[in-house]
């Protein structure tokens, strides 16, 4: 079964993916991440990111996937270990030290191989799995036939990009922000060079048009009209950028996504609606859609040119700016980022409904436990409060019992039923 991956840049964006149907999400934290400008998860937000994900039987993938120096090394197995031990699915790193690093200490961690190691063909990724690599997230510059190729050679787990962003630089390696502002890109904080305007001058002479000043800005890419093939192709895990994006936009692409994958998988062929399409396009592009290079090598058609900045719409179909900023970036860095909508579309997270058996027995502490009502689930818990002591006026009533214990708050939990002895 193919994977929906999807990204989250903090916990609503979490709560989003969940709810539009995602099998897992990938997050960065305060450390290592290629997103710096992110809100990002601390450390306590990253081990209730990952018990939220296991209720709801979802991953979580944590992304370690800059370049970090040697002096920092020693520092991963402190930042990891928690995660590890409250059950993180994964890592995603690029850096072959820290590969190495985590495979020597958490040899049952599965690691994924990010697309900024730039793997085009099976003998680097032989050498990766040697180094407990379990997945690839190939470069993204690989055809559809390449990737099949990869995986046809090698055996191991493909992630491919699915939607989102495009960088000009190849799979992202790009040095060109840390070369104009001192902001590595390999290092988590890119500048975004590519979506600045630039003129192209040979001879003295401008060879670009004056209304087509974005030479290196990438459309987007959407691959709506492509996954069904990388379905046949038993692809493991469909991922989507966006880990700088809103709620919104996590959710109403998931959940598009979500939609498709599970009509091709029930139906076989599936028709996309053109009002599907046109809806995805409107809210959410630079003005202009590819899917990037899976059908194609490389090509004018693929950049932007007239415009760098997102626009869109909500889904009352009011007008309205895309234009967002990146977190902590006030100049909006050439008008990326954030999908900005005037509301926050698309369901809050189901509860996960459980059963309880409170114990109640005079001189004797109160003793209640609860578990998941959903088959197959292992989630329960065991709690004990206060002595019960006879009532001085009013005694509680079952029914008093019942409703104040099916107060769980702001948790992801409603109480189904509750029995008292």
């Amino acid at each position: 079964m193919t994977e929906l991956l999807s990204p989250a840049g903090n916990m609503d964006c979490l709560k989003k993916a969940i709810a539009g149907g995602a099998d897992a999400v990938y997050v960065g934290g305060k450390q290592f991440g290629a997103r710096a400008f992110a809100q990002n998860f601390t450390a306590e937000e990253m081990l209730s990111a990952i018990r939220l994900c296991h209720v709801y039987h979802k991953k979580l993938y944590l992304t370690v996937n800059t370049l970090i120096r040697e002096q920092e090394l020693s520092m991963l197995p402190v930042f990891l270990r928690p995660f590890y031990e409250e059950g993180l699915d994964g890592v995603i790193a690029a850096d072959l030290g820290v590969i190495s690093c985590i495979h020597d200490l958490f040899p049952d961690l599965p690691i994924h191989a990010s697309t900024q190691m730039t793997l085009t063909g099976p003998l680097s990724s032989e050498l990766l799995k040697k180094m407990g690599v379990v997945r690839i997230v190939p470069a993204r510059e690989l055809s559809v036939k390449e990737i099949k190729r990869l995986k046809d050679e090698t055996g191991m787990e493909i992630e491919v990009f699915i939607h989102g962003a495009m960088c000009y630089a190849y799979s992202g390696q790009c040095l060109m922000s840390s070369m104009l502002g001192e902001r590595s890109g390999n290092r988590g904080r890119c500048g975004g060079p590519c979506r600045l305007p630039y003129k192209t001058i040979c001879g003295g002479k401008e060879l670009n048009a004056d209304n087509e000043p974005f030479q290196l800005c990438m459309k987007d890419m959407c691959s709506l009209d492509t996954i069904f093939r990388l379905l046949d192709m038993d692809i493991e895990s469909f991922k989507i950028e966006g880990r700088m994006k809103s709620p919104e936009y996590v959710y109403f692409v998931t959940d598009l996504y979500r939609r498709y994958i599970d009509s091709y998988l029930e139906n076989g062929k599936t028709e996309i609606s053109k009002e599907d399409m046109e809806s995805l396009t409107r809210r959410f592009n630079r003005g202009g859609s590819t899917n990037g290079y899976l059908d194609r090598h490389n090509g004018r058609s693929m950049i932007m040119l007239y415009r760098s900045g997102y626009s869109g719409s909500t889904k009352n179909g009011q007008k309205g700016s895309g234009d967002g900023l990146y977190e902590g970036d006030k100049t909006g860095s050439g008008g990326r980022g954030v999908i900005n909508t005037d509301d926050a579309e698309g369901d809050d997270l189901q509860k996960v409904s459980v059963s309880g058996e409170l114990y109640v027995q005079e001189t004797r502490p109160l003793k209640l436990k609860l578990k998941t009502d959903r088959p197959g689930s292992f989630f329960e818990a065991e709690l004990t409060g206060p002595v019960a002591e006879p009532a001085k006026k009013s005694p509680l009533s079952l029914d008093d019992l019942k409703n104040r214990i099916s107060k769980l708050g702001d948790t992801c939990f409603c109480l189904n039923t509750l029995d008292v002895y």
